[in-house]
């Protein structure tokens, strides 16, 4: 099972997209910080920053989320070689739960590059004052739970439906469907995926 989350881990950060999304959410969280900072908030504090990373950041992550699982499930077939894995000697729930571990894990990775840009924020402005337990606490018990739910999401969606663009138009509707209920002034709890 390890040997297949690393050959998974390093197909996805093989993908060109992957980097440039890296590269995307840590502009996009820079540009972020620099918003927070203004003649009213003139240091860029930790909660500032914190609070201000998930206006683009969100976004990002969840098309990251949503992409990467219909890439991971339809590489092998997508290259033509999805017949020699087939024929492995391992079983469908172990190749499963290695897309699943390298998902969680890229993921993660994006929220410890929001927690990297927002200190490198602060120590070029010259605020040394480092919380690194509100970083932590906000990005991985806060706010990565709904993402890793929603990445577990989009990949069980692409093995029950089996239609690439179908299953990433699904969890698009789920993602988009709270804004769209909150609208519609339905506040149930039951509409609302991960949170």
């Amino acid at each position: 099972l390890g040997q297949m989350i690393v050959w998974e881990l390093r197909d996805i950060w093989r993908t060109p997209g992957v980097r440039i999304m890296f590269a995307f959410a840590a502009l996009t969280l820079w540009w972020s910080a620099a918003s927070v900072v203004t003649h009213q908030f003139s240091l860029p504090s930790t909660d500032l920053l914190v609070h201000n990373a998930g206006f683009y950041f969100d976004k990002i992550l969840v098309l990251v989320a949503i992409w990467g699982a219909a890439n991971l499930m339809w590489r092998e077939q997508s290259v033509g070689v999805s017949e020699l894995f087939d024929v492995q000697p391992t079983s469908d729930g172990a190749r499963f739960l290695s897309k699943t571990i390298a998902l969680v894990a890229i993921v993660l990775a994006f929220w410890l590059v929001s927690i990297g840009v927002g200190l490198l924020y602060q120590a070029v402005h010259g605020y040394y004052h480092f919380e690194l337990g509100l970083y932590f606490t906000d990005s991985f018990i806060f706010k990565a739970p709904y993402y890793l739910w929603l990445a577990v999401l989009a990949l069980a969606m692409q093995a029950v439906i089996g239609r690439r663009y179908i299953a990433i138009g699904v969890v698009l509707l789920i993602y988009v469907s709270e804004t769209l209920l909150d609208a519609l002034g339905w506040h149930h709890p039951m509409f609302r995926y991960g949170r």
